[in-house]
């Protein structure tokens, strides 16, 4: 059986990894992951995974296209108890600590020790492959075609809900499976909060639009947000817009490989410090982007930028009874610097 030659990689890549830290194998369970490595998607699977032997444990539902396309023998199974019976466990087997829950771990308990490493799992799966570049371009393209079709609704009199509606209809008529999160529309004042729903509220003259979205193309996701000053905007709203394109522009341009993700974040502070609106930046500059919509890495660590990285620049200010300003573009990390995929 021939299988799709990314899914072979990641699991030589998963293979060497283990060796290079002295692991004898590990337990993989969670959908994301088992996607990732099975080019599934499964709501329940079990993927054993030691440097001799990889099993991929199917409910019945999925043996068959499992035994199609993963890159591992599949045991079809009705109980997951006694397909593990049929196994050579090694003494150890490591898990992803940031998923695997405690009760699923004692499951195994009679089985194997459990060793608990924080992140192993997300941290393989920080720098794309070819395959994954590609479906998040389009997820991208899509998303960016998005933003052109809805500024033809912006009317007075149209509400959040209509918009955020007929966003999501538009994206998913360009071949969107889902959206990767459900739509921020804010209009006015709403816009000061980040994580706003969209609400019955109507449009009016001069309103601030804030739009945050994204969708999800062959398992992958985008993430881009609009501001738009319609009409004539308020001062202060015009120099908060200001201030986030600039620093945004700036971030991006930082996204450079070798530098430390953490000190791309400090420079956006320092830039919001000097001209004294700082306060009013009130959540992290981005997030890491993939199978999920926030994903390793973080700005928050000493980790450096790597060439594959997909990563969000989205600074914001917020002013709370008047509105808020943020900028965000998905872009991919090259040798040749930053690469935006929203645009």
């Amino acid at each position: 059986m021939t299988y799709p030659n990314y899914l072979t990689k990641r699991r030589d890549r998963l293979k060497k990894w283990l060796k290079e830290n002295n692991l004898q194998g590990c337990l993989i369970q969670d959908p994301t992951n088992l996607f990732y490595y099975t080019g599934m998607h499964m709501s329940a699977g079990i993927l054993f995974f030691t440097q001799k032997k990889q099993v991929l444990i199917a409910d019945y539902r999925y043996a068959a296209r499992c035994q199609q396309l993963a890159p591992f023998p599949v045991l079809a199974t009705k109980s997951y108890a006694s397909a593990l019976k049929k196994l050579s466990f090694p003494k150890e087997m490591a898990v992803d600590g940031d998923i695997f829950t405690l009760s699923v771990a004692k499951q195994y308990a009679s089985y194997t020790k459990i060793k608990s490493i924080p992140g192993l799992l997300g941290n393989l799966r920080i720098c794309k492959d070819t395959e994954e570049i590609k479906r998040i371009k389009k997820s991208c393209e899509i998303t960016a075609k998005g933003y052109t079709y809805i500024k033809k609704h912006f009317k007075e009199g149209v509400t959040e809900k209509e918009l955020a509606f007929k966003l999501e209809f538009y994206l998913r008529k360009l071949g969107a499976e889902k959206m990767s999160f459900d739509p921020i529309v804010a209009f006015g004042k709403n816009s000061a909060n980040p994580h706003y729903t969209p609400q019955d509220v109507k449009l009016k003259k001069n309103d601030v639009i804030l739009i945050d979205s994204g969708c999800i193309y062959d398992g992958y996701c985008s993430d881009m947000t609009r501001t738009y000053l319609v009409g004539k905007a308020a001062p202060k709203m015009q120099r908060i817009y200001d201030l986030v394109a600039q620093i945004q522009k700036e971030a991006i341009e930082m996204c450079q490989v070798g530098v430390p993700l953490d000190s791309i974040e400090k420079a956006t502070h320092t830039f919001f410090k000097k001209h004294e609106v700082d306060d009013l930046f009130i959540h992290s500059l981005g997030h890491g982007l993939g199978i999920e919509i926030h994903e390793a890495p973080r700005y928050n660590t000493k980790n450096c930028v790597e060439e594959g990285m997909v990563l969000t620049v989205e600074p914001g200010l917020y002013i709370d009874g008047l509105g808020g300003v943020r900028i965000e573009d998905t872009l991919l990390v090259t040798q040749k610097g930053p690469k935006i995929l929203t645009q």
